[in-house]
């Protein structure tokens, strides 16, 4: 995907562990990058994306390298990659007003790329609760359908990764089984993440704007999601 936005010399986030900036680019921005308002105070989360966001306004071009290597720490835990997740996708929504906002001013495919991008991602737990009910209701052949036509997507990128890296060409067989974990368990996430947000905490604990935290707090989310759609379910039969 930033290969894609870097073809247009518009890459929108670059991510932090390997990201270089020139320092004439962001020198005059650092007030305000570190100084991020968002309901009233400072956001922490919104680094990367700010801060690029910042620059391609200011006409600099943001491209990707794909020689580029750094060295992550991936989630061991499934509790830590749900707080990863959630991050990404509370600066995901942090920013969607300002990058909504700016797209239009770069190049078409650019644009297109961008506001896509912002749809899907915007949609995704619509279309998600929508084949959960569904099922619910005894209707399977759509949700086979869409997962079938999320783990296509998955097999091409797999396709294409094995083609760029054919040393390592069996992790592109993972590719389809973990685009199925983004559209299930991801997209559940992200909704998680436009409730915090939208409540006004950015950190990653369902409980942290409650002062008088009740039995209910404590249930995580993906199980309310569910419990929500299971009685919309009953209601919808009568």
């Amino acid at each position: 995907r930033k290969a894609a936005e870097s073809a247009f010399d518009s890459v929108f986030c670059v991510s932090g562990p390997g990201a270089a900036f020139r320092s004439e680019a962001i020198y005059c921005l650092l007030d305000s990058w570190v100084d991020d308002y968002f309901g009233n105070k400072v956001y922490n989360g919104a680094t990367d994306r700010m801060l690029t966001l910042l620059i391609l306004k200011e006409g600099w071009k943001v491209n990707y390298c794909e020689t580029a290597k750094v060295q992550v720490i991936a989630p061991d835990t499934l509790d830590f990659a749900r707080k990863q997740w959630t991050r990404w996708k509370q600066n995901f929504w942090r920013m969607y007003i300002p990058v909504f906002r700016f797209a239009w001013r770069t190049r078409p495919m650019s644009a297109f790329l961008i506001y896509s991008r912002l749809l899907i991602a915007s949609l995704a737990p619509v279309i998600l609760s929508m084949h959960i009910i569904d099922i619910l209701n005894g209707s399977y052949l759509s949700l086979v359908t869409y997962l079938v036509g999320v783990m296509v997507m998955g097999g091409l990128m797999g396709l294409s990764y094995s083609t760029f890296v054919p040393s390592k060409w069996y992790f592109g067989l993972l590719r389809p089984f973990m685009s199925i974990i983004s559209t299930v368990w991801g997209t559940i996430l992200t909704l998680r993440a436009f409730f915090l947000i939208m409540s006004g905490s950015f950190v990653w604990k369902e409980t942290v704007m409650k002062k008088n935290k009740k039995w209910w707090s404590k249930i995580p989310f993906e199980v309310g999601y569910l419990a929500v759609l299971v009685l919309f379910s009953i209601l919808l039969k009568f």
